[in-house]
């Protein structure tokens, strides 16, 4: 987005928010507990005046014909093709390998990640050969057939549970002495108990929109405040934080935008504790889906986002955190 664009979105934001104050009151926000979420269900349509916000399930189904139904997780096919204009971008000349505990049963996540390399190599005229290492078939070979020493070699692992994690990073790290080694697993993995030495050497890196930097300021006052209150610290299983950045965000756009702020979920990012967010319509079913994501990667032992990540929705929105700050005062 160009700097006239931006601006045009400044300008939106501040007149709205110069003519809007809404009165918070019990009915403004309510929750409720619906079971059905990953099917389509003929209840949800009859919703559709009200905004039904989805912070848990990873289906696009939720938002049915829901016009103002707000997805907050990033989907596998978001993430993906995210993953390979990243892969494309800085590992261009790299060997690709797609690790599967179950070929069978990853078929068709391994067919799509396939294809979207195949249209990145039209798409850029370089084409890339992706393999795929099934821990079933090639349990006994290992990775000698699939690593190329002259190339760095970038692992999409599909492993989900621990026992397989663990595995795969133990048959990995044995190739890991040359630094050609470039790991890019799941999010799920920071919450293992994994061998930091293995996740290291591997260079380790997920994509997603949740993490918890326990250094960060916001972060250190929030466990105090959850401690002093509850005599525990919160628990990221529990939804602690995630409760949080949910309220925090669409209370805030609901003060700030009034009852339409549907309309304007693209003009704002958001970086939680825990949960980051930016809206925009959805691609492939009614309402809005979350597109805030981030590539991590471990350095020196500890998480950082990289360096290389392109931050697209920072340079057309707005932080809300910033917009709060700057009107906390009117």
């Amino acid at each position: 987005m160009n700097n006239k664009t931006r601006n045009n979105s400044n300008n939106k934001i501040k007149n709205k928010i110069n003519t809007t104050r809404p009165s918070l009151h019990k009915k403004s926000f309510n929750t409720f507990h619906y079971t059905g979420f990953n099917t389509t269900n003929d209840k949800i349509p009859k919703l559709n005046y009200i905004n039904i916000v989805n912070p848990t399930t990873l289906t696009r189904n939720v938002t049915c014909d829901n016009s103002r139904s707000f997805k907050m997780n990033v989907d596998d096919e978001l993430r993906y093709s995210y993953l390979v204009d990243y892969i494309y971008n800085y590992y261009y000349d790299s060997n690709v390998i797609i690790y599967t505990t179950d070929e069978k049963k990853d078929s068709a996540t391994i067919d799509y990640i396939s294809k979207l390399f195949a249209n990145a190599a039209d798409r850029t005229g370089i084409p890339k050969t992706v393999s795929v290492f099934s821990q079933k078939t090639d349990f006994n070979s290992g990775y000698s057939k699939y690593i190329i020493e002259t190339r760095t070699n970038v692992i999409i692992s599909l492993a989900a549970t621990y026992p397989h994690v663990l595995d795969h990073l133990t048959r990995l790290n044995k190739y890991s002495k040359d630094g050609r080694i470039v790991l890019f697993g799941n999010e799920s993995w920071t919450s293992m108990e994994l061998d930091n030495s293995y996740l290291n050497n591997t260079n380790f890196h997920f994509i997603g929109n949740k993490y918890i930097d326990y250094h960060d300021a916001d972060v250190k006052r929030f466990v105090k405040a959850f401690s002093d209150k509850y005599f525990s610290e919160p628990n990221s299983s529990q939804y602690a934080y995630l409760g949080y950045d949910t309220f925090f965000y669409y209370l805030n756009m609901l003060y700030y935008f009034g009852y339409d702020f549907p309309e304007y979920v693209s003009d704002v990012y958001y970086e939680g504790l825990e949960s980051s967010l930016y809206f925009a319509p959805a691609k492939k079913s009614y309402g809005f889906e979350n597109y805030f994501q981030n590539i991590y990667e471990i350095d020196d032992y500890s998480y950082k986002v990289s360096q290389n990540t392109g931050y697209f929705w920072k340079s057309c929105a707005t932080d809300l955190k910033s917009l709060i700050m700057m009107n906390s005062n009117r």
